[in-house]
This record gives structure tokens, C-alpha cells and sequence, in this order.
């Protein structure tokens, strides 16, 4: 339990971090003369967005080395003090260029929790129930996507010379919370369980235990018979669907999670709502309410009753159409409805992509898998802008 606490305060500290800044990214982008107006915030405050982003595209694969030589305590350490320091900077920043550089630094190349997240799950968890670990996770990340929004409106502009400090100290305080559940409650987690047979004391191997050495025995087995398919390229094409999917979620999540708020706050000459940064983070709380049940009753109950494959091509059709309904919504409550949608969907898809992920490439190449089709989905997002 202290294992997944620590992950949980760690993807909060990360959801936090990205999603307080829907709620006044544009609006900040304006007040601070980064741009002239509201309508043409677009691109600067999508670019804050793509910096931590591309900062994480860059460090990705070296995270992955990290959890395979030393585990996985010292990347979610890392992650929570490198937002908690990220989170303080941005906070006092009114320089455009120091605060993508910020945001390249703390939040993109420092941070690898997005990395070994999956494979932390189904190392914690195991092949059976690595999915309601993930969904623990996805839960506490809408739980943040509860309060991140809202929080980022509700404080942003309180103190007058530095107008994001507000929602930056909560953000820190969420990462500090992170930092010490790494500290005292997360062991040093290897990547790999130890495969040496127990031993007596006196260094010759045991005999007490057979149940343990039949146990291990038998999931070796199982690693290398796995091995054997995934290098035979049997699994090739089911994988490569798999990056399919990630790179499509990654133009999903930009349109609802990036694009959509700035569509928000544009006048309404130019197609907008004309929302004030208090009204989207209301709007985005809302969408979060619905996440946590989505993920407590739908997802369980889905994959069930459809399999894992068939409720993963419902989800990525729902959240299609959700994403394509979204610009012809004219008012807040029909936007609120669709985005609410979109969002839950295309979240719920990804996390399915991480168990398809971890069921069809074996321990040893699980990791550096992930580790791609995160670059991957965050290459699309990048992209988009």
C-alpha cells in the first residue's frame, strides 16, 4: 500500500503540474505582454505546454536506464523534487523564454514518472492485477484533474507581480507530499525480481522452501516462452498497433486538454465562449468528477462485459466523436457534456494501452517499450501546436 501511495502522490504532483496551467495558460500569456491579446495566446501558451513535453521526449530513454540499473525509487524521487523546485521557479517567472525554459527543465527532462509508470504497475501488481493498480493511479490523477483546474482559476492572479505563484505553491506542496512518500514509504524497487534460488545459511541452496523454487522456476519458464514469441515477431504487428493508438491518443489529448481551453476563453467573433479562467476550471473540474466514477465503475465493468480489445475500440470511437462534436458546441453546459466525454475516454484508452503493453512485451523489453510510445504519444502532442 505504501508502494502505490507513493506512485499516486507522484501522479498527482505530475497531473497537477500540466493541469492547473489549462485553466489560466492563455489568459497569463496575455496579462504578462507575452502576447497582445487573449485571441492570440494560442500558440505561447501551447508552447508552455510543449516544452515540458519535449523536455521529457528527450530524457525518456536515459529514465529508463535509470530504473533498470538502480529502480524505480530513485526516478519517482526524482520526479516529485524536480516539480516541487519547477513548481516554486514558474511560480515567480514573468520572462517568456525563463519560463518554457523552466518547463523544459523541471517538468520535461527531470521528470520520468510518465516512463516507468506502467511497468512499475505490473511490476507491483503482476500480470493479473496490474489494470486496478492502474486504475488506483488514473484515479488519483483525476482526482487532481479535479482540483488542478479549478485551483489553477480559483488562486491564479491573487498576488498582483507574480499572478501564477498561487497555484504553484499548491502544486509544490503536492510534490513535497510526493517526495517524502518516496522517502519513507517506497523500498528500493528493482526492476527485476533477484532470479538466484534461495539459500540456507550456510550458502547451500534451501530445501524448506519448494513451493518458493517451483514458483520461480515456473515464472521463468514463463518469462523466456514469452521471450521466445516477442523475438520471433509474432507480437510485431499487435505492438505496432499498439504505438498506433498511442500516437492518436496523443492528438486527442492535446485537442481536449490544450486546445479546448484556449477555444474557451476566444471571443465569440472568432467561434470562442469567451470564458473566464475561473469558468474553465469549473468546467475542467467538472469533466474530473466524472473521471473518478468512469474509472471506479465503467472501465471495470466494460472490460469485462466487452474484453479488453473490444472496450478499447469502443473508447477510442467514443472519444473520436467526442473530440469531433467539441468545436460546435455553443454553449458551456453542451462543451462541458462533450469535453467530459472526450476526456474520459481518451484517458481510459490510454491506460488500456499500457496493459496491452505489458502483455505483449516480456520484462525485458517492457520498459524501453513504454519508454518508446511515450515518446511516441508525446511527438503527437508536440506535433498539434
Amino acid at each position: 500500500r505504501g508502494v502505490i501511495l507513493a506512485m499516486c502522490l507522484t501522479d498527482a504532483a505530475h497531473y497537477f503540474n500540466v493541469c492547473s496551467l489549462f485553466s489560466y495558460a492563455g489568459i497569463m500569456s496575455a496579462e504578462l505582454d507575452w502576447v497582445d491579446d487573449r485571441d492570440r495566446a494560442g500558440y505561447v501558451a501551447g508552447m508552455l505546454q510543449s516544452a515540458n513535453t519535449f523536455g521529457r521526449m528527450l530524457s525518456s530513454a536515459l529514465w529508463g536506464l535509470v530504473a533498470l540499473r538502480y529502480g524505480f525509487r530513485v526516478v519517482l524521487l526524482s520526479a516529485s523534487a524536480s516539480i516541487f523546485v519547477g513548481s516554486l521557479c514558474f511560480g515567480v517567472t514573468t520572462s517568456l523564454p525563463l519560463a518554457m525554459l523552466v518547463r523544459f527543465t523541471f517538468a520535461g527532462v527531470l521528470n520520468g514518472w510518465a516512463s516507468v509508470m506502467s511497468p512499475m504497475a505490473a511490476r507491483v501488481a503482476g500480470d493479473h492485477r496490474q489494470l486496478e493498480v492502474i486504475g488506483i493511479i488514473f484515479a488519483s490523477g483525476g482526482c487532481v484533474q479535479l482540483l488542478g483546474p479549478a485551483l489553477g482559476g480559483w488562486t491564479y492572479g491573487l498576488v498582483q507581480r507574480f499572478p501564477a505563484l498561487v497555484p504553484n505553491l499548491v502544486g509544490a506542496s503536492v510534490a513535497l507530499g510526493g517526495v517524502l512518500a518516496c522517502c519513507m514509504l517506497l523500498p528500493p524497487l528493482q526492476y527485476r525480481d533477484s532470479e538466484v534460488a534461495p539459500t540456507s545459511p550456510r550458502g547451500a541452496p534451501s530445501t524448506s522452501s519448494p513451493t518458493k523454487e517451483q514458483t520461480l522456476a515456473k515464472a521463468r519458464s514463463k518469462q523466456e516462452a514469452d521471450m521466445d514469441e516477442y523475438r520471433s515477431g509474432r507480437r510485431t504487428a499487435a505492438l505496432l498497433a499498439v504505438f498506433a493508438m498511442r500516437f492518436v491518443q496523443g492528438l486527442c489529448n492535446f485537442s481536449i486538454f490544450e486546445a479546448a481551453p484556449l477555444w474557451m476563453i476566444s471571443s465569440v467573433e472568432l467561434g470562442g465562449l469567451a470564458m473566464t479562467e475561473t469558468q474553465v476550471g469549473s468546467l475542467l473540474s467538472r469533466s474530473a468528477v466524472w473521471n473518478i466514477g468512469f474509472f471506479a465503475f465503467a472501465i471495470p465493468r466494460g472490460s469485462a462485459a466487452l474484453g479488453l480489445r473490444g472496450f478499447a475500440v469502443a473508447l477510442g470511437v467514443g472519444a473520436a466523436v467526442s473530440c469531433c462534436a467539441l468545436p460546435f458546441c455553443r454553449s458551456i453546459v453542451a462543451a462541458n457534456f462533450v469535453q467530459m466525454l472526450a476526456v474520459s475516454m481518451s484517458i481510459a484508452e490510454g491506460s488500456m494501452t499500457l496493459v496491452f503493453t505489458n502483455n505483449l512485451v516480456p520484462p525485458e523489453g517492457a520498459l524501453w517499450s513504454t519508454v518508446l510510445q511515450s515518446w511516441w504519444t508525446r511527438s503527437a502532442r508536440r506535433s498539434a501546436p
